[in-house]
């Protein structure tokens, strides 16, 4: 069987992948993965998500290819995982569960490690390897998801902010594209989003903008998918298609990345707390090229201590590429999660090191 980008799947026809996949069959776990073209996500056969259309199903042999087509790995099955990593995934899936049913309580990391009977030290970094965040991390974005929840079904704003464990609104601003929690709970209504999607090589990007400026700039495997992402974020939006305003600045934006001009130097619209905002200027003063750890970062900013909050507001960084979170790697050198995908963070970095040793 060939797939779309060539790579076959070792004696298997897509008809049989997909009963595979139907009948969730773990025998065929490391023969193949599949994408889904709607969501950007590849996963086992056995995977216990919900299965797709038939044709949104796309067949590879490995993840590697996989995640060359602009898919990401599911974050439920963990499927560029083996051995040792699949017991792994397992552990941090209980984990996940257990923070999902215990959203509203203060869980430290001693006390996660008493529950799952760990070394503390060792749960953070099996945590960290699997979901690429940290518990706590994990908690902020549970909380931020009932939040929009409660708000979308008809909770009053205040009452769904304190109830998801917010002490304030401006904690929300950075995860609602510049929108407050009230104009987010009326599904952005009456805001006007402009929105334009283009195919680049990290599979498509899509740029959006109010008035303002740059509200939201998403990497992902298909142009339906970031389309549909943001109408589900803002319902009540009027989404409009790009003016000749924002065309220049995807252009911009496209130029930047494949090296034929300056780094996009675009007016943003996104809101941020004091820190998250001193994070994000200090990340768009990395050059092209070069990297800094989450602990240089801290430093920079004159809070060596703030490692963790640091790490919390790359992933809260809604604009990909005009905020550079992708240049923010683990201690070592390591790359640490990326909202967009792993995968396009590591290829951003080589692309740019090429470049940087090119104009030597």
């Amino acid at each position: 069987m060939k797939t779309a980008t060539g790579n076959s799947a070792p004696a298997l026809s897509a008809a049989r992948c997909w009963q595979a996949v139907l009948r969730r069959n773990r025998w065929f776990d490391g023969v193949f993965v599949y994408g889904v073209r709607s969501t950007g996500i590849y996963c086992r056969p056995s995977c216990a998500a919900r299965k797709p259309q038939r044709k949104q199903a796309q067949f590879f042999a490995l993840p590697a290819s996989a995640e060359r087509a602009g898919y990401r790995a599911c974050l439920r099955c963990h499927p560029q995982r083996s051995g040792e990593d699949a017991v792994a995934a397992e552990r941090v899936l209980e984990m996940c569960q257990y923070i999902d049913a215990h959203i509203m309580e203060r869980l430290t990391l001693g006390y996660l490690a008493l529950v799952f009977n760990l070394p503390a030290r060792q749960l953070a970094k099996m945590f960290r390897q699997v979901a690429g965040l940290t518990p706590q991390q994990y908690q902020a974005a549970a909380r931020l998801n009932q939040f929009k929840g409660a708000v979308r079904g008809g909770a009053r704003i205040t009452t769904a902010m304190h109830a998801a464990g917010f002490s304030s609104s401006s904690r929300l601003y950075s995860a609602s594209f510049g929108l407050t929690p009230r104009s987010y709970a009326r599904g952005a209504a009456g805001q006007r989003i402009w929105q334009h999607v283009a195919r680049c090589y990290l599979g498509y990007v899509l740029v959006a903008a109010t008035e303002r400026g740059v509200c939201a700039v998403e990497l992902g495997a298909s142009r339906s998918a970031l389309l549909r992402r943001m109408r589900a974020e803002f319902p009540q939006a009027h989404l409009l298609p790009g003016d000749v305003r924002l065309r220049h600045w995807v252009a911009a934006i496209l130029r930047d990345l494949t090296g034929r001009g300056p780094v996009a130097a675009l007016p943003l619209d996104v809101r941020a707390s004091v820190f998250q905002a001193q994070v994000w200027r200090a990340l768009q003063t990395i050059p092209s090229g070069e990297t800094r750890t989450y602990q240089q970062v801290a430093v920079g900013i004159g809070r060596p201590r703030a490692v963790r909050a640091v790490a919390q507001a790359c992933a809260a960084n809604p604009v990909a590429l005009l905020v550079p979170c992708h240049r923010v790697v683990r201690a070592g050198g390591a790359l640490a999660g990326y909202r967009w995908g792993v995968a396009r963070k590591q290829a951003l970095l080589a692309r740019e090191q090429r470049r940087k040793t090119q104009r030597k």
